[in-house]
């Protein structure tokens, strides 16, 4: 157990100076098994409109996703209400799910929503963030490919 241990810890270590490969880790666990760790990935996108901007990010873990947002105001904002909605979804198929709600946008930003899903293997999944307030609706989209 020390071993493997010890291998993830290399593998973390590698990985933070940016090592090629290292973000994958094999090791010997009991008997004949072996375990393979297997990074995730994040994909983000902006939109822009008005007096906001949107970040949207899709995280894929193996058929884990994970979808959540964050909205930045312009300079000169003071800290009003704004509303959200965060959608995710498979490509030509089934919601994944909705987030809705509402909260104090303060002068920094804030983050707006999350919704974790299983989507299949060889899909590409899609997450929304909308953010409104003051009649101001930005709007950030990203796709993103589940591979296992």
């Amino acid at each position: 157990m020390k071993r493997f241990a010890a291998l993830l810890a290399a593998g973390t270590a590698l990985s933070s100076l940016g090592v090629a490969g290292a973000t994958q880790a094999t090791a010997q666990t009991t008997g004949t098994t072996a375990t393979t760790a297997v990074a995730s990935t994040s994909t983000c996108a902006d939109g822009f409109y008005g007096v906001l901007q949107n970040r949207v990010c899709i995280t894929v873990d193996g058929t884990g996703v994970t979808a959540g947002g964050y909205t930045t105001p312009t300079p000169g904002w003071t800290a009003q209400t704004a509303s959200y909605t965060l959608t995710l979804g498979v490509v030509g198929g089934a919601s994944l799910g909705t987030d809705t709600g509402s909260g104090i946008l303060p002068p920094g930003g804030r983050g707006f929503g999350y919704l974790a899903a299983t989507a299949p293997c060889g899909s590409t999944v899609t997450a929304t963030l909308l953010t409104t307030t003051w009649g101001y609706g930005a709007t950030a989209t990203v796709t993103a490919p589940v591979t296992c």
